[in-house]
């Protein structure tokens, strides 16, 4: 559910909202169940035409059980605030900065798994025409992480990462060979 102010508009546009995903899964093993619920509000301001801010936040529980594996069972509680910029001077190139800290609590355990996580992301595109784009994203992750990095809990809060430093990068290209046809 998602309530818009002045959705579209070219100057300022905001969001609220909130989103409940749920699954569950039949297995061999037995039944697994997630869960996701969060309430988020996403802003946007052009500040002239080529420049616009972005700010979203982001709060939730993230829910998981297993049947007969107890060890994946898990209540995460979390918030997360992420600004950004973004320059597109031409209808080719656009470069994009955002930082983002989130942070993680393990809420069905005493002494739960907590993970404190900032980001800063850079990102560049060039359209060299309508069929070929060329994309690169360099990220520096630091999670400050308390837990068990090798568990299921700690595997949904690091989201695959490891404690400490993770320098993360993407190089794209995306070229479209014909009416219905992309290669990546």
């Amino acid at each position: 559910h998602t309530l818009f102010f002045n959705r579209g508009k070219p100057v300022f546009e905001a969001q609220a909202g909130w989103t409940d995903q749920r699954n569950r899964i039949a297995q061999v093993t037995g039944f697994e169940s997630r869960r996701r619920s969060e309430y988020f509000m996403r802003t946007r301001y052009n500040v002239e035409s080529a420049w616009t801010i972005r700010l979203n936040s982001s709060a939730g529980t993230r829910f998981s059980e297993s049947e007969n594996f107890p060890n994946k069972n898990y209540l995460l509680q979390f918030w997360e605030i992420r600004p950004e910029l973004e320059w597109t001077p031409s209808r080719s190139f656009r470069w994009q900065a955002s930082f983002r800290w989130q942070n993680d609590q393990e809420q069905s355990r005493e002494n739960g798994d907590v993970a404190d996580t900032r980001e800063l992301r850079a990102t560049l595109t060039y359209n060299q025409s309508v069929k070929t784009t060329l994309s690169g994203t360099l990220s520096l992750v630091q999670i400050d992480y308390q837990g068990r990095p090798n568990s299921p809990v700690g595997f949904a809060i690091l989201n695959g990462l490891q404690r400490g430093r993770n320098l993360l990068w993407n190089l794209q290209l995306d070229q479209q060979l014909g009416q219905n046809l992309r290669l990546s």
